[in-house]
């Protein structure tokens, strides 16, 4: 049999797409797997109940935004005007 690029292209496409859905659905199951042993773990933790993680505040959002601002300004100044000695 002679076989053409064309068709030994379509092959291994089609191989790789396989093994590349296969191994997608591995990590889905895995992903799913260690949700659920995290699950079961928070809630013998929490004698039975449900443990839901903690809302966090519009205003600690901000703090952040804040301080994350004030360490890059921070870091201009001192790449602008760099101390003596060092």
């Amino acid at each position: 049999m002679n076989f053409t690029e064309k068709t030994i292209s379509a092959v291994v496409d089609k191989r790789l797409k396989e093994k590349e859905k296969a191994e997608t659905d591995s990590n889905t199951k895995k992903s799913e797997a260690e949700a659920l042993i995290v699950s079961c773990l928070q809630k013998m933790i929490s004698g039975g109940e449900v443990a839901l993680p903690k809302k966090s505040t519009a205003m600690a959002g901000a703090t952040k935004a804040t301080n994350t601002k004030d360490i890059l300004h921070s870091i201009l100044g001192r790449a602008k005007n760099p101390r003596d000695g060092q």
